[in-house]
């Protein structure tokens, strides 16, 4: 009994449901059943989840252009409900029932729309025809260039410039956003993403289209801003573009700035040099890579970050041989708002071979604070992450580790030594209590390399860290060996003749 009151339940509430909702039950033309839409008796299109939001973006699109791939739905009520899957083919061609082929290439979504459910009207009586889109064209783009994961990305028709270089993880230091090159059927265009940004111009972040490229160049021109102005931070400038076009991008200054003191920190060849402008005179001040600008307040005082240690002193081109500087340097650099540890140490070339990276400090100015850091990980990665902000009166230290030069063969004391700069041959010979007067001779002195080569030296040849210096033994001292051989030999060879003579004699005895 229980059993048929529980079934008389289910069967009562399917009853209520069909004759309420009053909508049509429809099918596609492969059977498949579609949800009606309430008592409008216009049948809905189940679509995946996560393409409802894109569609309806669509939609609301007005210029929506079809997208070869789109796939589309046309909805037909004659005595009954049929639905059609349309795909538009790569040539723009879409086979529509009741009317043939149709080019879709130069409609828009809203016109194609509009243009066959009126064409299908007037063609047939048909009480109800619908014309949606049931899933939007998904195709590939390449994004490659300045960007931290180049690759292919999934793109779909509302995907934009931007979207793409977001999908691949943003752009790496130093890449352009202003010269944009987006590649389509054989054509290039530029972008400049700054005026998209600023200006919301929507031409500089186009739609994406099947088969395009996004190439992201390298920037010419990158310099920061700092101190009183609206939005501080790193600017990319084209040709031509100077110190006000700047100081726009940067939001304009702001009120308690003072305007007719601008200062611009500039490294040349390491040489860092301060340049002071004033904003109503400078009417074309340009600016370089690497400028660092600051616009100063009504009441702002300067001050300098001092950084010392094995550094190389100024910027590095890695595609070119370097001399590595062997001896510790000292440089005192303006101190900018923004300034941080990875800026400083790009303008120095960053840390050589014989720094000790792990125990560089960090000494804060006014608490006195000592921080031990390892600066290799923030060098090598450039991950601004890993970057230390830095103050006026701040101090660095990269040490240097303990170097030394390595002397061996016919001397007293043949060992480790600590090195010194400027210091000669000579100078390791008498730390190691001078070369062996019995076997040494000075006129054989050779440096070493780890391959065993050797390189003949004087006493007065400059050494450098790592250098192993072998004094070699004199060509008397080989003599010496050599008479020392035959001694042996003759002794050895006089002592067998002497005992076969004895053998000899003893046998004629007992002859």
């Amino acid at each position: 009994m229980k059993r048929i009151t529980l079934t008389s339940i289910f069967i009562l509430i399917a009853l209520f449901a069909a004759f309420t909702d009053n909508g049509i039950s429809v099918s596609d033309n492969n059977g498949n059943h579609i949800t009606s839409f309430g008592q409008l008796g216009i049948p809905s299109v189940q679509r995946p989840t996560n393409n409802t939001v894109l569609i309806k973006r669509i939609l609301s699109n007005t210029v929506y252009k079809p997208t070869p791939g789109d796939s589309y739905q046309l909805i037909i009520k004659l005595n009954t409900v049929t639905s059609y899957i349309l795909i538009l083919q790569q040539n723009y061609d879409l086979d529509v029932p009741y009317l043939g082929r149709i080019n879709a290439k130069n409609m828009t979504f809203m016109q194609l729309r509009n243009y066959i459910q009126n064409k299908i009207k007037s063609s047939i009586p048909s009480d109800y025809v619908s014309f949606v889109l049931n899933a939007p064209a998904q195709f590939d783009v390449f994004v490659y260039g300045g960007v931290k994961q180049p690759g292919m990305i999934t793109a779909n028709p509302l995907t934009r410039v931007w979207d793409a270089i977001t999908a691949v993880k943003g752009l790496k230091p130093g890449a352009s956003y202003r010269s944009v090159i987006l590649s389509r059927k054989g054509s290039e265009r530029t972008i400049d993403l700054s005026m998209f940004n600023l200006d919301a111009d929507i031409s500089q972040n186009p739609t994406l289209q099947p088969g395009d490229k996004i190439y992201i160049p390298r920037a010419k021109v990158i310099a920061s801003i700092n101190g009183k102005v609206n939005f501080p931070g790193y600017y990319e400038l084209l040709p031509g573009e100077d110190l006000k076009k700047l100081i726009y991008y940067a939001g304009g200054v702001a009120e308690d700035a003072y305007p007719s003191k601008i200062e611009i920190t500039r490294y040349i060849n390491g040489d860092v040099s301060l340049i002071t402008a004033d904003l109503s005179k400078q009417e074309n001040m340009k600016i370089k890579n690497g400028d660092r600008v600051v616009v100063q307040g009504k009441a702002e005082k300067r001050g300098m970050v001092t950084i010392e240690g094995a550094l190389y002193g100024k910027r590095i081109d890695t595609s070119k041989p370097v001399s590595i500087p062997a001896k510790s340097i000292i440089v005192n650099v303006p101190f900018v708002q923004g300034l941080t540890l990875l800026d400083v140490l790009r303008e120095l070339g960053g840390p050589t071979p014989f720094a000790d990276a792990s125990k560089s400090v960090i000494i804060k100015s006014g608490t006195g604070e000592r921080h031990q850091i390892d600066i290799t990980p923030l060098w090598r990665t450039k991950d601004s992450s890993k970057d230390i902000s830095l103050g006026s009166g701040d101090y660095i230290l990269v040490p240097i580790k303990k170097l030394q030069v390595f002397v061996s063969g016919q001397v007293f004391n043949p060992g480790a030594f600590p090195y010194v700069n400027g210091y000669k041959v000579s100078d390791y010979l008498l730390a190691a209590g001078g070369i062996n007067p019995d076997t040494g001779d000075k006129n054989r002195m050779y440096f070493v390399d780890d391959q065993g080569n050797r390189k003949h030296v004087m006493l007065d040849t400059e050494v450098k860290p790592g250098d192993l210096i072998y004094v070699d033994k004199n060509t008397w001292t080989d003599t010496q060996k050599m008479f020392d051989n035959i001694v042996v030999v003759t002794t050895f060879t006089t002592a067998v003749i002497t005992f076969t003579n004895l053998i000899l004699d003893f046998i004629d005895r007992f002859k």
